[in-house]
Parts: structure tokens; C-alpha cells; sequence
């Protein structure tokens, strides 16, 4: 998978795709391992994981927000490196860098400036 996305020179997104597909194979394998080599039933076992899931899920809100909006800035680009932006606060600079934590800047002064992903929401 990584050969195939170096070699083709696919954009830093498809990474996450990737990293999300090899989880996905990784929970598939080991579910596999554990229903057929000691013979539990797999059923029970995410059914249980599931409930879990709705709990972490539950407390875990505000941080999963933020990790989908961030995703959500990568995928729909709406800058880009090199590009100077103005918030509504009167906070500019150009973009250096963007992942899905947070927006780095270099301001008029060189100075550096890293805006959460939390901020974009807050402010556009």
C-alpha cells in the first residue's frame, strides 16, 4: 500500500485512507485468529465492543470534532500552502503547513502562529 501511494505520488490524504484500510484489515485479521484458533464467539465480542464504542464516543465528543473538522479542512482544501489568509479577529499570515490538528502560520513579523482546528470552527 505505501509503495503505491509513494509511487504515485497521491496527496497526504490518502494516506489517512490507507492507515484507516490497514486498522480495518488488522481488526479483521486478529477477529479471525480469535474465532477460529481458540474458538470464542465473535459475535458477543463486538457487540460488547460496540456499546464500548458508544461510551468513548460520548466522552470523547469535543476531541472527535475536532479530529473530523480537521479532516474535513485537508479534504476540502480550502487553502493552501503559500497562501496568505485574514481571520475575523484580524490574525493573518501565510500558510507553512496544515494537518488535521491544527493551521500553522508565518504572521507579517515572522512570527509563528498554529491555529487549532477548534479556531477555523470558531472564526472562518
Amino acid at each position: 500500500m505505501r509503495a503505491f501511494i509513494i509511487f504515485e505520488h497521491r496527496p497526504h490524504e490518502a494516506r489517512l485512507l490507507q492507515d484507516l484500510l490497514v486498522a480495518l484489515i488488522y481488526v479483521g485479521a486478529g477477529l479471525s485468529i480469535v474465532a477460529y484458533a481458540f474458538g470464542v464467539p465473535v459475535g458477543a465480542l463486538i457487540a460488547t465492543s460496540g456499546v464500548f464504542a458508544i461510551i468513548l464516543g460520548l466522552a470523547l465528543q469535543s476531541t472527535l470534532n475536532d479530529l473530523f473538522s480537521g479532516i474535513a479542512l485537508n479534504l476540502g482544501r480550502p487553502y493552501a500552502i503559500g497562501d496568505w489568509i485574514v481571520l475575523k479577529d484580524g490574525t493573518e499570515g501565510r500558510v507553512i503547513e496544515t494537518n488535521w490538528r491544527a493551521t500553522h502560520l508565518i504572521g507579517g513579523s515572522n512570527d509563528l502562529i498554529i491555529l487549532p482546528t477548534a479556531a477555523w470552527r470558531s472564526s472562518g
